[in-house]
């Protein structure tokens, strides 16, 4: 896991033995997204995520949702306005920042085995750097 910030917005990056990489975003949880989709995952997956609370708790809910046909698009930004509008009240709304929601289509696979470190790096030009490595030996550096 890496915990970094990055215009105003505090993330977690984290990844395990679903090979997917994801990032949280703790500032606006419903901006979270999939880096880097499992081996496994096609297509036509396309992840959402919702705010909730749970017994006092503030969670964020990951939610897979299959699109009808795999070349058909992934959910409007109005599509999603509406499904958070839709949610009950748990504090400030930012539903006027929803970005498309990311369909597998334009993630790029990650590892085939799980992933065990990662570590964020700034080059000199302050470009930000994923590197993971996981059980399958391999080292990727992600842009």
């Amino acid at each position: 896991m890496y915990l970094w910030k990055n215009d105003g917005t505090t993330s977690l990056l984290c990844a395990g033995t679903d090979m997917r990489i994801r990032n949280w975003n703790l500032t606006q949880p419903i901006r979270s997204y999939i880096v880097c989709r499992g081996p496994a995952d096609d297509d036509a997956l396309t992840a959402r995520y919702q705010p909730k609370t749970i017994d006092g708790t503030e969670v964020t809910i990951e939610e897979y949702h299959r699109r009808k046909h795999p070349s058909s698009p992934p959910p409007s930004s109005t599509q999603l306005i509406n499904t958070a509008a839709a949610l009950p009240p748990s504090g400030p709304s930012t539903t006027t920042e929803i970005k498309t929601t990311k369909s597998s289509a334009n993630i790029p696979p990650a590892h085939t085995d799980t992933v065990t470190s990662m570590q964020l790096v700034m080059s000199k030009e302050r470009t930000p750097y994923l590197i993971t490595v996981s059980c399958d030996a391999v080292v990727k550096i992600w842009k």
